[in-house]
């Protein structure tokens, strides 16, 4: 995956991962701000979108590119 292809995915990662997060915080009763999440740490959700591409990249490596 090239840096351009990740970026047009860095959005809906960022949501994707976000919500995962409010969703198991709820169910476990944890006071949780999603936008105070995502104004604090939009470079660590950033990186783990990053990390998550690129497992992803690993673990199906004949999956079709992104368009």
């Amino acid at each position: 995956m090239t840096h351009m292809e990740f970026y047009q995915h860095t959005e809906g990662l960022r949501q994707a991962i976000t919500g995962a997060i409010t969703v198991y915080l709820a169910r476990n009763d944890i006071p949780f701000s999603q936008e105070a999440f995502v104004e604090q740490s939009s470079t660590e959700i950033e990186e783990l979108s990053k990390g998550a591409l690129f497992y992803g990249a690993e673990v199906f490596p004949d999956a079709p590119a992104a368009s």
